[in-house]
């Protein structure tokens, strides 16, 4: 239990430096360095010596990706970068994304590293492995921060991403590369891409997920039928492939070696299976192209077998620590991500369960360690905002041995046959794969993934308990609080009813923002969307409201007709039940029947609290989009809220001449803080106590202009920007005027968050 332990303290030493916002300074790390070395002197302390190596180890790191990211005084800065082109490009003829790794310094200041780059209207789709030199300009990693949101920068920070960037020109290939596994991997994409287009297959892009991990050709739809049906993990080559590899590679050379007296008086049978088993999920990890996930499963694989290799016994739970600790120690980043929770709970419940089994047939196993697995997924899921399927177990019985006995060893083995031109078993794969894809798709129609908000940690944690309990004790009489728990686990909980509260999202150069009362809830706009298809309603807005445990919006305003406001609206109508849709302008595709019209003078009361629709008086199509915006009044007896939307100057003065506005208590700072609204006139009359300003973080356009922020300020009014505060968060209780204020960024953010 010892190694156990220790394993335990190596991991919550690392996860500890989430929590500070700095690394501390590198000065901090030489006593803490003695301090360590001072502690292995004594046997008790071991414990306590991993808790601190897993801190220091982390740290540098840390402190290491840091230094290595582009400076932000460079940030927006054109260069001249050479580098080798380091993943697939996904997307298509009009704008692709790809990995490059730097292979020369580029710029005296700043080496470079791995970069993260786009290209609209490529001249030549670039080749895995190849060099390359482009004119490009980069950005410093940065992301928006949201409760419930992606955390960009952490993505960007796990997969050690040190910039992010465009092409803008002078592209050149300098050399196609020598003969590598890159090279491997691009010949099997171009024949399966060949093959598939010929006999018109839709299920290329699977077989190119689990014969060399790109999912680049797995569409939106596809990807959410997994999703929906709770089997993404099969398409992504992870534990699960690399031990189905390992272990057919054990079995059969294992078989075959005892077939041979004179190989077994050399090499024992189990030695020459544990070595192929080795060797097999070596190889086909580097198909994957080396991915964190497969790493991952090669360690343990490695650790497993190797005790074979070596001879010697140490019992499974002994093993897995030491597959934790060299996994964590190869690559400390990995324990931010979601599939490294996902493998390691996975395999120690599966250890745990076979340790107790009893007198357990094959098929009971089977049942109940799905059972199992889907309950342990619970806190995993809420802790992640991850979508979870209640049909996930009955869908797994099945899909796991279709692709664990089936689909897997027929994409290798088509792939081997390939080679000598041999493309019926690649065709037949493809067939297969076309009925298994049909087949998800449908049973994806009948259900919907489900977002467990993390206010369900709790009882999902008390499931987990449970499953454990049932382990240890085996008594069937503990499945039914078990599955009492588990229907608990997802049940809808009692939303938060504050008194008036506001949310500010963070979504870049747009606005978005939730008015809640004790039993309404409001949207003003949802942000923007992008060519690539990214879009902050499902990225940023749905999984807060999920996070949150709401499922119904009363009223939508989409305040005018900008991309930067009404971004994937349709999406968002389709998953989030909403009452009343309101346009200042008439929004193109929103998919709602009967959207109204916001117009001056419409108002409504919710709880007590007054909201009030001041502009626009009529649409008049002389007026531009921006001084379209549905501008709305919040009134309580504590605060008056003003949300202006895009409106510049002449709009500000009609407001003024026609609404009774009186003192605000706080002000959504119009278009973004330009220098076409917020005139001085409008300023002094507010005079707010608090502005918020939605905008990119050191966007294009210069927003907020410094002249306009000096003008509110002016008055007394503080400023928030989303841009350097993140997701903002006002709540005003009953009785008070002062609101309890929440900054995301500075309250809530992580060492790498900028």
């Amino acid at each position: 239990m010892k190694l156990e332990l220790n394993a335990i303290s190596l991991l919550l030493g690392m996860l500890s430096l989430s929590l500070f916002r700095e690394l501390p300074g590198h000065a901090w790390f030489i006593p803490a360095g003695i301090a360590l070395t001072l502690l292995l002197l004594f046997r008790k302390a071991l414990p306590l010596s991993f808790l601190l190596a897993g801190f220091l180890w982390a740290g540098l790191d840390g402190h290491n990706y840091i230094q290595s990211k582009l400076p932000t005084d460079l940030h927006g800065t054109d260069f001249t970068l050479t580098g080798k082109i380091s993943s697939f490009p996904k997307g298509d003829n009009k704008r692709i994304t790809f990995l490059v790794t730097s292979t020369a310094p580029v710029s005296e200041r700043w080496p470079g590293g791995r970069i993260r780059l786009s290209w609209r209207d490529p001249v030549s789709i670039p080749t895995l492995g190849d060099e390359w030199s482009f004119r490009v300009r980069l950005f410093t990693p940065s992301g928006m921060l949201n409760k419930g949101g992606f955390d960009y920068e952490r993505w960007l920070y796990t997969d050690n991403i040190v910039a992010t960037g465009y092409v803008r020109g002078d592209e050149q290939r300098l050399n196609g590369g020598a003969v590598s596994v890159d090279r491997v991997r691009h010949y099997f994409r171009e024949r399966i891409d060949a093959l598939a287009n010929q006999q018109q297959h839709q299920a290329a892009g699977l077989l190119k997920a689990l014969l060399i991990g790109d999912r680049s050709g797995i569409d939106q739809q596809q990807s959410q039928s997994f999703q929906a049906t709770g089997t993404s993990h099969l398409i992504a080559i992870s534990g699960l492939h690399i031990g189905l590899v390992a272990g057919a590679c054990w079995f059969l050379a294992s078989f075959l070696w005892s077939r041979s007296v004179r190989l077994m008086r050399r090499v024992p049978a189990p030695l020459a299976g544990a070595i192929a088993a080795i060797l097999g999920a070596f190889l086909y990890a580097a198909l994957a192209g080396f991915s964190l996930p497969t790493q991952r499963a090669l360690i343990m694989t490695i650790v497993f077998a190797g005790a074979t290799c070596l001879k010697v016994y140490y019992p499974p739970l002994v093993r897995l620590a030491v597959a934790l600790i060299l996994v964590v120690i190869a690559d400390p980043r990995c324990i931010w991500q979601p599939a490294f929770w996902f493998s390691f709970s996975a395999v120690l419940l599966l250890i745990t369960l076979f340790q107790y089994r009893r007198n357990l047939s094959s098929w009971q196993l089977l049942i109940i360690a799905q059972l199992f697995l889907t309950a342990l997924m619970l806190p995993l899921q809420a802790t992640f905002g991850m979508p979870l399927s209640l049909i996930s177990p009955l869908v797994n019985w099945i899909a796991v041995p279709w692709f664990s006995l089936l689909l897997v060893p027929a994409t290798l083995v088509s792939a081997i046959l390939s080679l000598f031109d041999f493309n019926l078993p690649v065709q037949i794969y493809l067939q297969l794969a076309d009925w298994t894809l049909a087949l998800i798709n449908l049973v994806a129609e009948y259900n919907s993934p489900l977002v467990i908000g993390q206010q369900h940690i709790l009882l999902t944690l008390a499931a987990v308990i449970a499953v454990f309990l049932f382990v240890r004790y085996f008594s069937w009489r503990s499945l039914i609080p078990l599955l009492m728990l588990y229907l608990l686990s997802w049940a809808r909980l009692p939303v938060e009813k504050p008194y008036l509260k506001l949310v500010v999202f963070d979504v870049g150069q747009g606005q978005s923002l939730l008015i809640e009362t004790e039993n309404h809830r409001f949207l003003y706009d949802l942000g923007p969307a992008f060519p690539s298809g990214f879009n902050t309603a499902e990225s940023v807005v749905i999984p807060y409201l999920q996070a949150q445990g709401i499922n119904q919006i009363d009223k939508l305003i989409l305040s005018h007709d900008d991309k930067d406001h009404t971004g994937a609206a349709d999406s968002f109508l389709t998953r989030i039940m909403t009452l009343e849709l309101l346009e200042g302008q008439a929004v193109e595709s929103t998919g709602h029947h009967g959207p109204r019209a916001c117009r001056a003078g419409d108002s409504w009361q919710w709880d007590g609290i007054l909201f009030e629709i001041v502009h626009p008086h009529n649409r008049d199509s002389g007026i531009s989009d921006n001084d379209m915006s549905c501008v709305l009044m919040v009134k309580s007896d504590e605060t008056t809220l003003l949300i202006t939307g895009d409106i510049t100057k002449p709009v500000e003065k009609q407001l003024l001449e026609n609404a009774d506005l009186g003192n605000v208590g706080l002000v959504t700072l119009p278009h973004h803080g330009s220098n076409s609204s917020s005139a001085d006139v409008f300023v002094n009359s507010l005079q707010a106590d608090y502005g918020v300003v939605s905008s990119g973080w050191r966007n294009r356009y210069g927003h907020p202009r410094k002249p306009v922020i000096d003008r509110w300020s002016a008055t007394g009014t503080r400023i928030f920007n989303t841009a350097d505060s993140g997701m903002q968060v006002f709540r005003w209780e009953r009785g008070s005027a002062t609101p309890v204020i929440d900054s995301w960024r500075t309250n809530h953010a992580s060492f790498w968050n900028r």
